[in-house]
């Protein structure tokens, strides 16, 4: 039977094709009267994803949200994968040489779902947004986090804090994922505005699958340990962007160290009986989350 983990509840619930969705695309001709497309305005129980952008000269797909104006050229800086919530409008700039356009997706905020998905935005006379708290018995992955200047992403979890730099593209932290107690905030600078997405779902008691964040800090070297019991598996769900510790695995009673890239951690998959435990340095915070499940 196919089991259906935390982390894939919240994709099906940040789906692009979700029941009430609405993908719509702006459309910009070369005539001087419809360089500028309509103005889409997205109310605030709903959330946006960019879905991708064309045109063979520069353009812009302006967005403001919170009162934070974005100018985003899909030329230098892909579109795609762009998440925010509303309030906020959304309008493509193109020229009066080639045709442009850009594909979005409307997607109704349902607090049925009980995931809570906010935005964070900053700007030059505002450098620093409210926080998100993550509760103890919740998840949060980060959506996507993007700067037109240079923002860091400052999360707090189980009392130990990191910096996170902000790119202008929406991978640089997409899907991050971590458990709380944690807080977020992002703090950009006085050049650009920033933003960052976040979702945050509670964790189900009930559910055979569980997932747990590691921590170590300069302070606390070695984190907990996880167990996995032999009638379950675990996979490595994410690692820290700044990722600088030794994942260690008991498998089966023989012990195995891994230090490499975050991309090939991501997906690891053990049977148990196993244990594994995050071991860092002296020097820099890090962290890692496994998802645990029943057989």
């Amino acid at each position: 039977m196919k089991k259906t983990t935390a982390l894939a509840a919240i994709i099906a619930a940040l789906s692009a094709f979700s029941a009430g969705a609405q993908v719509q695309t702006l459309v910009t001709g070369t005539n001087v009267l419809d360089t500028n497309s309509a103005v889409v305005t997205v109310p605030s129980d709903s959330y946006v994803q960019m879905l991708c952008g064309f045109t063979d000269t520069d353009y812009n797909v302006a967005v403001t949200m919170q009162g934070v104006s974005f100018d985003f050229d899909p030329g230098e800086s892909l579109i795609n994968g762009y998440t925010f919530t509303g309030p906020a409008t959304i309008q493509v700039q193109g020229n009066t040489f080639t045709p442009t356009f850009a594909t979005f997706n409307v997607v109704p905020l349902r607090k049925a779902v009980g995931t809570n998905i906010q935005t964070l935005a900053v700007s030059p006379t505002n450098p620093i947004s409210g926080t998100i708290n993550v509760s103890s018995n919740s998840i949060a992955v980060i959506e996507s986090a993007i700067t037109q200047s240079g923002a860091n992403l400052i999360v707090t979890m189980q009392s130990v804090s990191n910096s996170y730099a902000v790119q202008n593209i929406p991978v640089s932290l997409s899907g991050f994922t971590f458990t709380g107690p944690a807080t977020i905030q992002l703090q950009g600078d006085s050049f650009g505005s920033s933003f960052a997405t976040v979702a945050v779902m509670p964790m189900r008691k009930s559910s055979k699958t569980q997932v747990e964040t590691l921590v170590v800090s300069p302070a606390n070297t070695n984190s907990a340990t996880i167990n996995i019991a032999t009638n379950s598996y675990a996979a490595i769900t994410s690692t820290d962007p700044n990722f600088n510790g030794t994942v260690s695995v008991t498998l089966q009673g023989e012990p195995f160290a891994f230090q490499v890239e975050m991309v090939n951690l991501r997906g690891a998959t053990y049977a148990g009986p196993a244990t594994i435990q995050l071991q860092g340095d002296s020097f820099n915070p890090s962290s890692l989350t496994v998802t645990t499940t029943r057989k």
